[in-house]
């Protein structure tokens, strides 16, 4: 798995390495939610674009005849752009 925490061991019995793993441990869950929550933010606004633009093609593509309709009769009638 992506997320999983890098393990910090603290075999040896000094206290200065099991501060160390400690910290250790400390500082990769705080990455790993960070990282956790700018996933789920960046998921969250890509459902919602998803949604907008799936609403907008629904209005829209019904209309999709009537717009080559007015294309043709626009030529017709000699309108250039």
């Amino acid at each position: 798995m992506p997320y999983r925490q890098i393990s910090a061991s603290a075999d040896a019995e000094s206290s200065g390495s099991r501060l160390s793993a400690f910290f250790d441990r400390l500082i990769s869950r705080i990455v790993g939610a960070f990282t956790r929550f700018f996933i789920i933010i960046f998921g969250i606004i890509v459902m919602l674009l998803e949604i907008i633009f799936g609403a907008v093609l629904i209005v829209l593509w019904p209309l999709a005849p009537i717009g080559v309709i007015a294309g043709i009769v626009l030529t017709v009638m000699g309108v250039t752009l």
